[in-house]
């Protein structure tokens, strides 16, 4: 138990040790942290880090690449031999880049608990309340929607449904950048418009199944949602299950996607809690009340 205490110690270590490098640049703005980390349901081993640096507007897509490799591959101030040792391995996948940091002094049996973990980081800047994510085709920044809690699972869960091999970060950068911009008439309006948007948008796509899938599903999600507005609630239910799986029941359609503040506050992260708590306890109190009458 104490090795694994231990263990677990020095990885959540290493991550803060990492964000903190990062954030003290004075070229980053913001450091955003996807998937499980920003839910905080990650496992005590970090086994990779997603996250989107936000740069100055000033930079360039060639210059974001270089200084976000030196910030990650040879920290901060790059004048460390020991360091540049254990982040050698470096690779552009997609719109990201994927820096895979081993550190060859620990002994392999080792490594996954204590070494740093693979890093994919996707560079952006912001422009108002939308994020500008690098193309890869035209090599230029291009406007990306703000991140939609309530959309970008069910992005994921869609690659998931259907074998795509896409990677979490992938799916979200897939969700950031044919998301419908400003509110829609509901979660189902503005995630069929995203698969339209992709289908017709996403030629570059090298895989033809994923090309193919956007399109046969960009045709089921709109019947969904005109299905749904003409009353057949239960067919536009089986409709999505083709699309997301069996998981997702009809409260997900209902609402607006609501979309996370720049900056959120601890205090708002708090409130939200404690009102979270208040709803389930009078929840409760509800079904107790029925259950004796």
């Amino acid at each position: 138990m104490t090795v694994e205490r231990s263990s677990g110690h020095a990885a959540s270590t290493r991550l803060t040790s990492f964000m903190r490098r990062l954030i003290a640049h004075p070229c980053v703005l913001e450091a955003l942290l996807t998937g499980g980390h920003r839910r905080r349901s990650t496992q005590p081993y970090v086994k990779d880090l997603d996250l989107i640096v936000v740069l100055r507007r000033d930079y360039p897509r060639e210059q974001a690449v270089r200084l976000i490799q030196q910030i990650v591959c040879f920290g901060a101030l790059g004048r460390s031999l020991d360091d540049r040792h254990r982040y050698r391995s470096t690779r552009v996948t997609g719109y990201s880049l994927q820096y895979e940091a081993r550190d060859d002094a620990v002994d392999p049996q080792e490594r996954f608990y204590l070494s740093p973990p693979p890093v994919d980081v996707m560079p952006a800047y912001r422009e108002g309340t939308h994020l500008m994510i690098p193309d890869r085709d035209s090599d230029q920044w291009i406007p990306a929607n703000p991140d939609y809690a309530d959309l970008k699972p069910l992005v994921t869960a869609w690659s998931r449904r259907h074998d795509l091999g896409l990677t979490p970060l992938a799916a979200q950068t897939m969700a950031l950048r044919y998301l419908p911009r400003g509110r829609t008439d509901g979660v189902d309006v503005a995630l069929a418009a995203f698969f339209r948007n992709a289908a017709e948008n996403a030629l570059s796509t090298e895989d033809p199944l994923v090309r193919v899938c956007l399109r046969e599903t960009a045709d089921v999600a709109e019947r969904a949602v005109v299905t749904d507005r003409l009353g057949d609630r239960w067919d536009a239910e089986r409709l999505w299950h083709d699309v997301l799986g069996e998981r997702f029941g009809p409260n997900w359609m209902s609402g607006v996607p609501v979309a996370i503040p720049i900056r959120p506050s601890k205090t708002d992260e708090m409130l939200t809690a404690a009102s979270k708590w208040r709803a389930r306890k009078s929840l409760g109190r509800a079904s107790i009340r029925s259950a004796f009458g």
